[in-house]
């Protein structure tokens, strides 16, 4: 028999246990509890002292506690619940204070373990509750939290979406309007016009840039980024991109070598996003370096890898001799919207999305990018890509020719449409400044311009007579969209061999998809210049010759 001193000890173990206790006779009559269980419980002992368990707690979680407990009692099998959840109907109230409020919801475990006196004799049970309620509404909180922080990056990505694709369309006109003053169609320029026009031309790629940055983060924090991996040859499009910053250059007056390693193999790439990437690289390069500094890109076969991956790579570097990153700055260039000089003073502009939308692309590349820079000596960025035979990648549906303002036409590659004689183009589209613009843009010698501002209209003038050699048709248009439209020219017996191009200010590749899928021919993305489109309806009708 325990002395009056080893049960005062136990007694104080028992009171000073964090969790609530509930310790039972063989019938499952309640013997002893401690101060815990009273406090979450809000039980006081002499109510539950002499009473069955299961009187106390009729049922949780839908379960008969009296089965449980008489069956931990008879078998000596542990019972255990890790989450509970319980609304205590009794009064919470302190010794001699009744408050008469209900307790709210507790959230608990229980662990009811057998007591056994000898190796078959059971004389009761201990009842293990770990209060959980705190836990479990700080987690009930927290994804809360989440939901809605995931609910306002969805909105967030979605305005985005939207007001960059609001803004294609208007940057289409004023591209396309530049484009042709440049070409003279709208009378000559004097040298002060030209030197205006240029400005405009260059801040209007600057503005489509940033567009098409905004509407690749939307697509990635959305994880709606699809590829189109092609083998592509990179003497060409590396070429392509430093072309493309060819007047700034000059006006830096900067020394620009391109090095790549003799007999490289094609790439295994998406080619519009490989532009994204090179053109980034070497815009921030040219805006980093003082005029008279250099610029060096090479290419060359690398074992290192990329994610880990071992095999044969390409490492692209791009080099300048610019104002350098601080080691500290590393890692955060390439954090979504970071600058490296935020002040009121600072002297380059930019969003801050570049880096951080090329590290995306390059990683969807299964491929890996990097910086190595010391202050005042200039900034290297170097990036890997799979070789054609090494890449995994599969493309996201069969090509077919498509066209986008992501990339110029290369000189060699651009085709005249009056070899195929005077076209006949319907051009359907709700825009009025867009209409009269493609009217202007269209020389009378060798188009033919139809227009009209709805499908319904377009319709009615095929059959009044009209037989156009091609269409193009706008998708987001009322009463009948450009994707129906689509669909019911390439049903008519009338229509159904015309090339059909759909121009739109959306690049994704479910819409580009969807607009194939009703059976259009080719899709220009907003903004385009007239070369593009020439280009474009030039393969189109040559294509439909030779069919």
């Amino acid at each position: 028999m325990k002395s009056t001193k080893s049960r005062g000890l136990d007694e104080a173990i028992l009171q000073g246990i964090a969790s609530g206790i509930v310790i039972t006779d063989s019938r499952g009559i309640i013997t002893q509890t401690n101060r815990a269980m009273e406090k979450v419980f809000h039980l006081e002992r002499k109510k539950v002292i002499g009473k069955l368990f299961w009187e106390i707690f009729p049922s949780w979680e839908d379960e008969n506690l009296q089965k449980i407990v008489l069956k931990v009692l008879k078998t000596g099998e542990p019972y255990q619940n890790e989450r509970i959840r319980y609304l205590s109907m009794e009064e919470a109230s302190e010794p001699g204070e009744h408050t008469g409020c209900p307790f709210p919801e507790i959230v608990f475990s229980a662990n009811i373990n057998p007591i056994f006196k000898s190796e078959r004799r059971i004389i009761g049970a201990v009842v293990v509750l770990d209060n959980l309620t705190d836990k479990v509404r700080l987690e009930e909180h927290l994804l809360k939290v989440n939901e809605e922080l995931q609910k306002a990056n969805r909105v967030k990505s979605d305005f985005l979406s939207m007001v960059s694709h609001e803004m294609r369309t208007p940057l289409t006109l004023i591209k396309m309007y530049t484009s042709m003053m440049a070409d003279r169609k709208l009378g000559e320029l004097t040298p002060k016009q030209e030197k205006a026009l240029e400005v405009m031309n260059r801040r209007c790629r600057n503005l489509s840039d940033m567009i098409g940055d905004l509407l690749d983060l939307s697509r990635i924090e959305a994880g709606n980024i699809e590829m189109d991996f092609e083998p592509m040859d990179l003497r060409k499009h590396i070429s392509l991109a430093a072309a493309n910053l060819g007047y700034r250059v000059l006006e830096k007056e900067l020394g620009l070598f391109i090095e790549l390693e003799d007999d490289l193999p094609p790439v295994w790439a998406d080619r519009d996003k490989f532009h994204r990437v090179m053109s980034n690289l070497l815009e921030n390069a040219v805006k980093f370096t003082d005029e008279g500094g250099q610029i060096r890109v090479v290419a060359k076969s690398w074992k290192g890898g990329g994610k880990g991956q071992d095999g044969e790579w390409v490492l692209i570097s791009v080099a300048d001799t610019g104002i350098g990153i601080a080691r500290q700055e590393f890692d955060k260039i390439f954090q979504k919207f970071y600058q490296v000089d935020g002040s009121d003073t600072r002297k380059h502009g930019g969003t801050g999305l570049g880096l951080s939308i090329a590290k995306e692309i390059v990683e969807l590349h299964n491929g890996r990018i990097w910086v190595e820079s010391e202050e005042g000596k200039g900034t290297t960025f170097f990036f890997t890509l799979p070789f054609a035979h090494n890449g995994a990648a599969v493309t996201k549906f069969k090509h077919v020719p498509s066209f986008s303002s992501e990339g110029a036409v290369p000189e060699q590659d651009k085709q005249s449409v009056s070899a195929h004689g005077k076209v006949t183009v319907l051009l359907i589209d709700d825009d009025e400044d867009f209409l009269a613009m493609m009217n202007e843009a269209l020389e009378p010698d060798a188009f033919a311009l139809h227009r009209s501002n709805n499908g319904i209209k377009a319709l009615d003038m095929i059959c009044g007579g009209l037989k156009p050699d091609i269409i193009l048709l706008d998708i987001t248009m009322p009463k009948v969209s450009g994707y129906e439209l689509c669909k019911i020219l390439k049903g008519l017996s009338a229509t159904h061999h015309i090339p059909i191009v759909m121009l739109t200010a959306s690049g994704q590749e479910e819409h580009i998809r969807k607009g194939y899928d009703a059976g259009a021919s080719g899709y220009l993305v907003k903004p385009f210049n007239l070369d593009e489109l020439k280009s474009c309806m030039d393969e189109l009708l040559t294509e439909k010759a030779k069919s």
